[in-house]
């Protein structure tokens, strides 16, 4: 099972369970950005953090990004992904959100592991039956608590221990984008770089991706690269077309909602691994 693979071109005939296509939500979405950009965005959309939340009469610090983690059998690369995010070297509070999808190896396990070494970072959602890439996505999704969200698939892992501070540092300082990716190196199975395979291959080559370059089937990043201000906190639209338009495919409906709340920037930095292997 694959959390978020490239979806291509092609026919869209994905029906969502309230019977409309995702073309159809696409041209809906589109209609709403017209409206939108008639009246224009807000100058500064996503106000800063809140009140700090309490847990046993103690004040604590609700994090300032969260990473979103979804995996499914996937015990080989799971430590590589973990330790990747582990090594970070951030000044804000941050949190590890973990959805494991009832694989049958030893994933969970390893993850329990991880949890016992950081449980002041580490939360964990172990589903006592599979739900599926998408829905077990949207569920973490929601279960994030910071105003960011960092997104990364157990089989993938990052690169640059300062990648999550330089992205949360370019939207606090870009508040007209609603998230921002970088660039990614393709792998096998052994972490080696996939010969003949460009850096960022099929993806956006641009600096600042509209809905427009949705709307021409351009991918902003692979999702491994992605981090988003967290729309699942004040919604605009019902996000539960994430699981709706597909039971697998996430990473092109995710960014429809994205890039109709504003605009993706692409950072030029490699700071990332997206691996690609037959067998998943």
């Amino acid at each position: 099972q694959r959390g978020l693979p490239y979806l291509g071109s092609g026919k869209d005939t994905r029906r969502p369970r309230d019977g409309r296509t995702l073309r159809g939500l696409e041209e809906t979405l589109r209609h709403g950005l017209r409206r939108r950009l008639s009246k224009g965005f807000d100058s500064a959309p996503y106000p800063p953090w809140g009140v700090p939340q309490e847990k046993g009469g103690k004040v604590m610090e609700r994090p300032v990004v969260s990473v979103a983690v979804i995996t499914y059998g996937q015990e080989r690369y799971i430590r590589e992904a973990m330790d990747s995010i582990l090594c970070q070297r951030v000044s804000i509070p941050w949190e590890i959100v973990v959805g494991e999808d009832a694989s049958p190896d030893g994933t969970r396990e390893i993850l329990q592991e991880y949890q016992e070494r950081a449980p002041q970072h580490i939360r964990l959602f172990l589903r006592e039956r599979n739900l599926g890439a998408t829905r077990n996505l949207y569920e973490v999704l929601q279960a994030c608590q910071g105003r960011y969200i960092a997104l990364l698939e157990g089989d993938d892992y990052w690169t640059d221990p300062d990648k999550l501070q330089k992205q949360v540092e370019y939207l606090d300082s870009h508040p007209e984008a609603v998230a921002c990716t970088h660039r990614c190196l393709f792998v096998d199975q052994h972490s080696r770089p996939i010969p003949g395979m460009p850096v960022n291959a099929w993806f956006y080559s641009g600096d600042c991706y509209t809905f427009a370059d949705f709307c021409r089937r351009e991918m902003p990043g692979q999702v491994g690269t992605l981090v988003m201000r967290n729309i699942f906190l004040t919604p605009r639209y019902d996000n539960r077309i994430l699981y709706r338009a597909h039971p697998i495919v996430g990473d092109r409906t995710l960014f429809m909602l994205l890039a109709a709340q504003g605009d993706i920037h692409c950072m030029p930095e490699v700071m990332g691994c997206y691996r690609m292997v037959q067998q998943k």
